[in-house]
């Protein structure tokens, strides 16, 4: 395809060579050379667009695109559940001290795992790591303290 445009761009060429008084008759010739030309390019044009579709696609199985769907899911259960505990300073187990509110106030300190949480807590003065637990029933969740540690070196206590 390729070689044939160029043999008429050549014969277009030598064509255009000639004396004054051929000239009108070999512009019609070069005239159709050019139009077969844009014929040929469109045609190339198209056979590429037509291999390009034709090439086999990438698909998802089944299974990745389930894999992916929970994905989602979890992350966005995750994310309702960071939510929830940091509305709920109430589960924190020490009072403020000199003013300060007790609270989880980083998101990014929250670790989600299935049923179980560590989460950072502070008034400001003092801070805590929780260990907690959750369950999830009808769309409210249900929290339960497991253990804390203050951050004075005395470890984890235990909720009794």
């Amino acid at each position: 395809m390729k070689r044939m445009i160029a043999i008429l761009i050549f014969a277009a060429l030598i064509l255009s060579g000639c004396n004054n008084n051929e000239i009108q008759e070999k512009n019609v010739v070069i005239e159709e050379l050019r139009r077969e030309i844009e014929a040929l390019q469109n045609e190339i044009a198209y056979r590429d667009v037509i291999i390009a579709e034709s090439e086999p696609q990438e698909e998802k199985s089944v299974q990745d695109a389930q894999r992916e769907e929970f994905l989602e899911w979890q992350e966005e259960h995750f994310r309702r559940v960071r939510e929830d505990l940091m509305s709920r300073p109430d589960l924190i187990p020490f009072e403020g001290v000199h003013g300060g509110m007790p609270g989880f106030y980083y998101e990014e300190h929250i670790h989600v795992e299935w049923g179980h949480v560590l989460a950072y807590a502070e008034d400001g003065h003092f801070a805590a790591y929780l260990v907690l637990t959750y369950l999830e029933e009808d769309g409210e969740i249900i929290w339960d303290l497991f253990a804390y540690s203050m951050i004075d070196g005395l470890g984890f206590r235990p909720i009794e």
